[in-house]
């Protein structure tokens, strides 16, 4: 699948675009497409992540975002070799992510938890809840994820794949200090674009 070659016509019915959506955005350098026309000689044709590419820019078009942030958002994630590496290495990337996690929870239980058999018990069972959800590492059966964006005039933009369910991420404290600090916050559930792209190939 990383091999094929999809071309205009098989990634507008895969992906539920006009031919000239798939055309446009391509031109305009929204999708740097995996093969580029070469006159009338050659067909452009795209790779399985610009599949992926072509999915997200549709939802983050269809929630109302405008043509230069999703060209932003795309461009950021593409710079970031982000998309790839969740889709293509989902275990190592999920790894990677929960070591990240799991040094950042150490760091934050040893500032604020002097002896957690001190607790109240109610508190230690959400901890064991946090640690069995989130810091033992597992391998779900398909890919999943949310894209996290949070938009900022002053800094780089935070742009993350947690790749976590979307009820889980939306209670990660990152996620809720990420609203409070950010002048806008975007969460897409990435998983199931992918999921339904995969469901239609």
């Amino acid at each position: 699948m990383e091999n094929t070659v999809y071309f205009n016509k098989q990634v507008a019915e895969i992906i539920g675009l006009t031919g000239r959506q798939v055309l446009s955005w391509s031109e305009k350098g929204l999708i740097a497409a995996h093969i580029e026309s070469i006159g009338s000689g050659q067909k452009r044709g795209y790779s399985y992540l610009n599949l992926l590419e072509f999915g997200l820019c549709r939802k983050l078009f269809s929630i109302g975002l405008g043509f230069r942030a999703v060209k932003k958002i795309i461009n950021d994630l593409r710079e970031r070799d982000m998309i790839r590496s969740w889709a293509e290495d989902f275990e190592n990337y999920y790894q990677a992510v929960f070591k990240q996690q799991q040094s950042a929870y150490i760091l934050w239980a040893a500032k604020t938890i002097d002896d957690i058999k001190t607790l109240p018990e109610d508190i230690q069972l959400k901890i064991k809840e946090f640690e069995d959800k989130f810091l033992k590492p597992h391998k779900p059966d398909k890919p999943i994820g949310v894209l996290v964006y949070f938009f900022s005039d002053d800094e780089k933009p935070t742009l993350e794949i947690i790749p976590w369910e979307m009820d889980y991420v939306a209670n990660l404290n990152m996620i809720k200090e990420g609203f409070i600090t950010s002048e806008c916050t975007l969460l897409i559930d990435i998983g199931k674009i992918k999921r339904k792209i995969d469901e239609s190939l």
